[in-house]
């Protein structure tokens, strides 16, 4: 009666799982390359913001080099 009951599953059985597996790697992957281009700037940002505070004339020579020296140790 139902005779395609009586070969199997087929290869097929296992695209399902494999598609799965990549689909995930692909969704790792761009998150992975998401976050590091823009996590790329933080360990600069208080080195910009003082430059940049200093350019503006917000803080004198003296207190620049003060805080600079704070920022590298």
């Amino acid at each position: 009666m139902m005779w395609w009951n009586d070969y199997g599953p087929g290869p097929w059985m296992f695209w399902g799982p494999i598609f799965m597996i990549l689909m995930m790697a692909a969704c790792f992957g761009m998150m992975f390359f998401m976050m590091r281009r823009h996590g790329g700037d933080r360990g600069d940002s208080a080195a910009r913001i003082l430059k940049e505070r200093f350019a503006r004339g917000e803080i004198d020579g003296r207190e620049y080099e003060e805080r600079r020296r704070t920022l590298e140790a």
